[in-house]
């Protein structure tokens, strides 16, 4: 998400609904800490890097079908292309 709104994770994480615990997962793995949320994040990151043997092993040991992968991440994108196009601009 930080990298599509081209913003910090923080500033992502801080305009989202998450509880005190959801944001501390996800603001340690992007420094690298690992963490309970550690095995979908490395999913993700690969699967937007089309490391698809990754992709493959990492959906394997989560149970997830590679077509429910495919369709999270692209939901996923557009819901942040939606988030960027509906941001107020800095220049306001």
């Amino acid at each position: 998400m930080d990298a599509i709104l081209e913003v910090p994770m923080g500033v992502v994480i801080e305009g989202l609904a998450f509880d005190a615990e959801t944001r501390t997962e996800l603001l340690g793995m992007k420094t690298g800490k690992a963490t309970a949320l550690s095995p979908i994040y490395e999913l993700m990151v690969a699967r937007e890097a089309g490391e698809w043997d990754v992709v493959a092993r990492h959906a394997k040991k989560l149970n997830l079908s590679l077509p429910f992968v495919n369709r999270a991440y692209n939901e996923a994108v557009s819901w942040a292309h939606q988030m960027s196009a509906t941001a107020p601009s800095e220049e306001q």
